[in-house]
C-alpha cells in the first residue's frame, strides 16, 4: 500500500466517521423534539457527503494506479531477474549485536532488535545528519515502513537531514503508542473512542421509558419518551520532550531508540492519569476536571463512601471501609469494577489487612498477594492518593467501572519532532512527541443518586 493511499482510507475514514457522529446528534435531536436540522447542520452533512464522494473517486484511481504499477514491476523483474541477483546492497543489511537486543527494554515482540535498530538508525539521520545512517534509512526502509507526511504520526526535523526529517518509521510511532497505552489506566479502562475531528459530542442518554400495567377496555398509561443529552470531546494538545546524549546516537542505535520511545510514552500515560483522576479543570492539566476532584465537589455525595472515624489513613482502614464502599457501588456497574489504588495505599491498607487475616505460611508471604480483594482486580496508579499519614475528608482510592464514568477521546496518533539545534552546545538530542486527546468524566452520580464509580473518604476526624 502507497503513502497516499493510505492517506486517503484514513482520511476516508475519518469523514465517515464524523457523518456517522453528526447522523447520530440529528437523530437525537429529533428524538428531542426538533423536526429538521438547521442550516448549519444541514450545510456540514452536505460537505461531508461531498468530501467523502470525493476521497471515494480518488482512493478507486489511486488503487487502480497501484495495482497498474504492480503488473508492470512484477513483468520487469522476470526480465531482470538474473541482474538482480548479482546486485549488492548499496548499504550492509541489518545487523544487530544480541548483547543490544537483550538491553532492550521498550521494543517487545520477535522483532523488537530489528525495529529498535530501524528507529535508532532514523533518529541519527533525521537529527545529526550522519551519512551511513542516512544511506541505510534510504535503502532499506521503504515506502511501506514509514508514514505520510501529514499523517497521525510524522515528524519534521528542524535541520533537515537530506528530507528524511518528513518521515518516521512506523516501528517508532508503534512502539510510543503501544507502551502508552500500557502504562496508561485511563486509556486502558475509560471508555475509549476516536475522535473524527477537533471536537465532538457524543449521545448520552439520560432517562428511559416507563412501563404501565393496563388491562382490557383500560385507557393506556401515561406516554413516556426517551431523554438524551450530550457529551463534548475537544482535543487538547500534550507534547513531552526529552534529551539525548549525542555519544549515545553514535554507540548504539538500539539503546537510543529505546530510550526515546520509553520516556516518551512514559510521559504522556502519567499525564494523562493526572489529567483523568486529579485534573482540577486549569490548564495545567488541559481543563480537564478528573474524577478525584468531581466526586469531591460536593455535589456527588451519593457516590461518597466514609470510613469509620479515626480510620484517617490506609494504615488505619478496616475491612469494613472497604465492604461499605463495595456495597455503595450499584449493581449496574459491578460487572466491571475495579479498585483503583496507588502502589503504596494498596500495600498500607489492602494488603495489609490481607496479610493480618491469618492462614498464611512462609510460602504464601514470599509469593505475594494477587491483585485482587474482595473478589475484584486491583488496578495501581501512581497520580492516585499515595500518602500514608492521616489524612482527614481525603479520598483514598476508586471503586467501580470507569468505562461507565468516563469517556476518552483520541484525536491522533504520535507526531514526533526531532533537533540538533536547541541543545547544541550541550550536545544533545532534543525529541519532542506530541499527541492530541481529551477526557470528559460525564457520569459520576449525584447527591441522591451513587454513580459507577464510588470514593473511599477518610472522615473529618
Amino acid at each position: 500500500m502507497t503513502p497516499l493511499l493510505t492517506t486517503l482510507r484514513n482520511k476516508l475514514a475519518e469523514k465517515t466517521a464524523a457523518l456517522a457522529t453528526l447522523s447520530d446528534n440529528l437523530a437525537a435531536a429529533v428524538a428531542q423534539g426538533q423536526t429538521a436540522p438547521n442550516e448549519a447542520e444541514a450545510t456540514l452533512t452536505a460537505s461531508l457527503e461531498k468530501e467523502i464522494e470525493s476521497l471515494q473517486e480518488m482512493e478507486r484511481k489511486e488503487s487502480a494506479r497501484v495495482e497498474k504499477q504492480r503488473e508492470i514491476l512484477a513483468a520487469q523483474a522476470n526480465t531482470t531477474e538474473s541482474l538482480t541477483q548479482k546486485q549488492q546492497p548499496k548499504t550492509p543489511p541489518i545487523v544487530v549485536r544480541s548483547a543490544y537486543a537483550a538491553k532492550l527494554r521498550n521494543f517487545i515482540g520477535p522483532d523488537a532488535d530489528k525495529k529498535a535498530f530501524e528507529a535508532g538508525q532514523y533518529l541519527r539521520a533525521i537529527v545529526f545528519g550522519a551519512q551511513d545512517a542516512l544511506s541505510w534509512c534510504r535503502d532499506n526502509l521503504n515506502q511501506t515502513e514509514m508514514l505520510e507526511p501529514g499523517s497521525p504520526a510524522h515528524s519534521s526535523n528542524v535541520g533537515g537531514a537530506g528530507g528524511m526529517g518528513m518521515f518516521v518509521p512506523t516501528s517508532l510511532s508503534a512502539a510510543i503508542i503501544d507502551l502508552r497505552n500500557q502504562y496508561g489506566v485511563a486509556r486502558q479502562f475509560a471508555r475509549s473512542l476516536p475522535m473524527g475531528t477537533a471536537s465532538m459530542k457524543i449521545n448520552r442518554r439520560r432517562s428511559g421509558l416507563t412501563a404501565h400495567f393496563t388491562g382490557e377496555n383500560q385507557p393506556a398509561g401515561a406516554a413516556t419518551t426517551l431523554s438524551f443529552d450530550f457529551v463534548e470531546l475537544v482535543a487538547k494538545d500534550l507534547e513531552a520532550v526529552t534529551y539525548i546524549p549525542e555519544n549515545l546516537s553514535q554507540d548504539s542505535p538500539m539503546a537510543l531508540a529505546d530510550i526515546v520511545v520509553g520516556e516518551i510514552a512514559y510521559a504522556f500515560a502519567v499525564k494523562e492519569d493526572a489529567c483523568f483522576f486529579n485534573g482540577d479543570g486549569t490548564s495545567t492539566y488541559g481543563n480537564i476536571l478528573g474524577v478525584v476532584p468531581k466526586l469531591n465537589d460536593g455535589s456527588h455525595a451519593a457516590s461518597i463512601a466514609t470510613a469509620a472515624t479515626g480510620n484517617l489513613s490506609f494504615e488505619t482502614l478496616d475491612m469494613r471501609d472497604f465492604h461499605n464502599a463495595a456495597a455503595t457501588l450499584p449493581t449496574y456497574a459491578q460487572r466491571g469494577a475495579r479498585w483503583y489504588f496507588n502502589r503504596a495505599g494498596w500495600a498500607a491498607g489492602p494488603e495489609r489487612l490481607m496479610y493480618a487475616a491469618g492462614g498464611n505460611t512462609t510460602t504464601t508471604t514470599a509469593e505475594g498477594t494477587q491483585r485482587q480483594f474482595l473478589g475484584y482486580p486491583v488496578v495501581f496508579s501512581e497520580t492516585l492518593n499515595g500518602t500514608l499519614s492521616d489524612q482527614a475528608s481525603t479520598i483514598l482510592c476508586l471503586f467501580g467501572d470507569l468505562g461507565l464514568s468516563s469517556t476518552f477521546g483520541d484525536r491522533s496518533g504520535i507526531t514526533i519532532r526531532s533537533s540538533s539545534e536547541a541543545k547544541f552546545l550541550e550536545r544533545q538530542l532534543v525529541v519532542q512527541g506530541i499527541e492530541r486527546f481529551d477526557i470528559n468524566n460525564h457520569d459520576l452520580g449525584d447527591n441522591s443518586t451513587a454513580g459507577p464509580v464510588i470514593a473511599l473518604k477518610t472522615p473529618a476526624s
